[in-house]
Parts: structure tokens; sequence; C-alpha cells
């Protein structure tokens, strides 16, 4: 079986949100989810086995309203003793949910097994655009060694000017038009980038798993309408690019020794 290790993993586990701001990349939230057979699917694949994840990032919508699929990503981490770098999660602030922080509790300790000083960070998006969480919620989030609290006033040249901050011109001009030329780019060429491959060693550099339970091979912030043009292999499509691109770095390697 290959073993597979990722730089950057992103799962979008919701596009449900509890707030609707005005600067928003991603556009009016949706009534989609992932469900935990989309989670099974990835980490308990028949093609590979993923060992090392540089950067797990859990987005959405506003994902703690989907905790039961970050408590199975959790969960299959652990069993599958997967070492993680790198794992952030950022929430609006305006949910707390005991059994995520136990479980989130329970990630904390298992990734000190791997580091000292574990980078799993929950982090609270406080700007001019967000309401701000509810004084309980954050009393409680500040009690946890991974949590991460700081209001920041967000300039126009922070913000893209994509989903709700283009319907209300805010942000970057510039930033639309970079966006949408990435966006060209890696929708014309959404192939997975294989930095390494060593025997049945896989280094892919980009995977996203969007909440409708499809791939891309790349990861740009694009409201959900474009995302669904990126995400568009299922899960035995997504395996299947990764084994035929991996056969062609190999021969690329052996033609060039």
């Amino acid at each position: 079986m290959k073993k597979i290790s990722i730089n950057y993993l992103y799962i979008e586990v919701t596009r449900k949100c509890t707030m609707k701001c005005n600067h928003c990349l991603r556009g009016d939230s949706q009534n989609i989810s992932l469900n935990v057979n989309d989670i099974n699917e990835l980490f308990t694949n028949n093609e590979f086995q993923i060992t090392n994840i540089n950067n797990v990032i859990i987005t959405g919508g506003e994902p703690t309203l989907n905790y039961i699929v970050i408590l199975q990503i959790i969960k299959q981490i652990i069993s599958k003793n997967i070492i993680i770098e790198n794992f952030n999660l950022q929430t609006n602030g305006s949910i707390y949910n005991q059994q995520l922080i136990d479980g989130l509790n329970e990630f904390y300790n298992y990734l000190k097994l791997h580091n000292e000083k574990p980078n799993l960070h929950l982090i609270c998006s406080q700007d001019q655009f967000h309401r701000p969480p509810k004084k309980e919620i954050l009393d409680k989030y500040k009690k946890l060694p991974y949590f991460i609290s700081n209001y920041v006033y967000l300039s126009e040249n922070q913000i893209i000017r994509v989903g709700k901050a283009q319907e209300n011109n805010l942000g970057n001009k510039e930033s639309n038009y970079e966006t949408y030329l990435y966006f060209d780019l890696y929708k014309h060429n959404n192939y997975p980038v294989i930095l390494s491959d060593n025997d049945d060693n896989i280094l892919i550099n980009e995977l996203y798993l969007s909440s409708k339970g499809l791939y891309s091979f790349h990861i740009i912030d694009v409201p959900f309408k474009e995302i669904d043009e990126l995400c568009i292999y299922n899960n035995q499509q997504m395996s299947d690019m990764i084994n035929n691109y991996s056969k062609l770095q190999k021969d690329k390697i052996k033609r060039k020794q």
C-alpha cells in the first residue's frame, strides 16, 4: 500500500454559518455539510495510507456546526497514528460545544506525543465584521492552552474582494484580479502536484475536500460556487489521479537517472 504525505489538507466541514458577514469570501451560507463516511473514505483508503500531514486546516462555514465530523477527523488521525505538524480550526466564537472541546483536548494530548509544544490552534475570528463572541464562551475558550483570539481591524488591503466582499465593494480591487487569475489556472490544471515519489512514498502538495465530499488538488480562497468548479473528483477518482501522476513522476525520476 502506498504511503502518502500531504503538505496542505483543507477540509471544508460545512457551509452552514451562524453569521452573515459583509466581507465573507465564501458568499452566502448553504445547507451542505460533510458526513462521517466522507472522512472515513479519506483516511481509510484501499489505495493508500496517509502517514503525515504538515498542515490540516478545518474550514467552513462555521466549522463547529458540524462538530461530529471534526471529532471523526480527530478519531481517524489518532487511530491511524498520523503525524500532524499543524492543525488549525477557526471559529466565529458563537458556539461552545463541550463534546468538541473534549475531543480537541484528547487530540492536544495525542499531538504532545510527537511534539513537546503541539501546534494545535483553535482560533476565534474577531474583527469589525464579526459579531463579538459571547463573554461566557470566550472565557471558556481562554482556558484552553491551544486557543488564540485577538481582535484585528481589517484594512482594505487585508480583505480579498470576492464573495460578499465583492458584492459590498470591500477590499483590495487587485486581489479580485489575482484571485481569479489563479482560479482559472488551477481550474484548467487541476492535477495533483507530487513533490516526491520514492518507491511507495508520495508527497502531495495540496488537497481540498469540499462539503459535498469532492476533491481538488489546489487550494484557493474563492466563493462556494467556484469551489464547486474546482472540487470535481470523488474519492475513487482522487485516488486514481494520485496513482497515475505518481507513476508519471517515477518515470521522470528514472529517465533523469
